[in-house]
């Protein structure tokens, strides 16, 4: 079937392919990407990463793999990759640029400052985080005291209304009751000043 419709439809590039070419790209342009040729692009691959001709083709199947370590970011993965493709094939035929030497010198010292950078922003999302909880805690006391006082207040008020009607009609329940709500006044006033102690 690659015979039949591939190579008959592209039998002038296959005929004119230089051998000094990478045959991967050559072939990949061909059947990569079609899925009725998914095994034969995969066999492909396997066939020119067991060649020790095709050595470029293996290392350009697997160099981000061979790159990866576990706690590698995204900003070094980028770097490595610029470098190694800016040094792809002879980095001794090269002569560096100063401005490139300098910059690779400065790494170090960017790294320190990136990092630097990055535990203040943890250390600041921090803070903001207790500063955050603070202010709800304070929140959370200054509803407690308003309940607390205004129970104080309603207990009071109810007290002396019971007070005033156990004398009206002489109901001595009604007493019992309004002293059973200013007994209860000092307790609540105690976990009113324990609360303002906080």
């Amino acid at each position: 079937m690659f015979l039949i419709h591939v190579y008959t439809h592209h039998k002038a590039e296959f005929q004119n392919f230089a051998y000094t070419s990478r045959l991967d790209k050559f072939l990949g342009n061909l059947v990569s990407g079609r899925t009725e040729y998914t095994a034969l692009w995969d066999l492909i691959k396997h066939l020119l990463t067991l060649s020790h001709g095709q050595g470029a083709v293996e290392r350009g199947y697997s160099i981000n793999k061979d790159m990866l370590v576990e706690n590698l970011q995204e900003r070094s993965l980028v770097a490595l990759r610029m470098v190694q493709d800016a040094m792809a094939g002879q980095p001794l035929h090269e002569v560096l640029p100063r401005d490139l030497v300098a910059h690779c010198r400065g790494a170090r010292m960017r790294y320190v400052q990136y990092s630097e950078d990055e535990k203040k922003k943890k250390d600041q999302t921090a803070n903001e985080r207790k500063r955050k909880d603070l202010h709800q805690e304070i929140a959370n006391v200054n509803a407690k005291r308003q309940k607390i006082m205004h129970s104080i207040e309603t207990m009071q008020k109810e007290a002396d209304e019971m007070a005033v009607r156990a004398e009206r009609k002489h109901d001595f329940t009604l007493l019992s009751k309004s002293n059973a709500y200013r007994k209860s006044v000092p307790d609540k006033s105690e976990e009113l000043a324990a609360l303002k102690q906080v």
